[in-house]
């Protein structure tokens, strides 16, 4: 499985966009979803709150890929900002640990340059009940 979607930078988009990767995962045989969706809505809103997506015709690119037994890559590409590289707040900052929350979730994440000057973030999630912590 392969799938894209365009979005608007806009404060809907991460909803819209969960129910988008809902649909495409189940329809591909994904039972165990619930962390995918989590991680592809924390991307899609870093990419509304913090990029130039959120400018008027600002777009995030939402993909989703088989990448091996029930596990799938999400990547989310946004339009870039001054300040590319997203980072991480302490533990005890208030507010904005949705990385933290997608690095507790994926067996990996990362980010890359996209062309244009876009900016890539991704993530590898397993989705079956034998992950450790996933209750099914």
């Amino acid at each position: 499985m392969v799938a894209s979607v365009t979005l608007p930078g806009v404060l809907r988009s991460p909803g819209v966009g969960r129910q988008w990767a809902a649909l495409v995962l189940e329809a591909s045989g994904h039972t165990h979803i619930d962390l995918v969706l989590l991680v592809l809505s924390e991307l899609v809103a870093n990419a509304v709150t913090h990029s130039r997506s959120r400018n008027r015709g600002g777009q995030i690119t939402v993909r989703l890929m088989d990448i091996g037994h029930q596990i799938v890559e999400v990547e989310v590409i946004d339009d870039g900002s001054r300040n590319s590289v997203p980072h991480m707040r302490e533990p005890d900052d208030w507010g904005g640990r949705g990385l933290l929350v997608v690095e507790a979730a994926s067996a990996k994440w990362g980010v890359r340059e996209a062309y244009g000057g876009r900016t890539a973030v991704w993530a590898h999630l397993v989705t079956t009940a034998e992950r450790v912590g996933c209750v099914p």
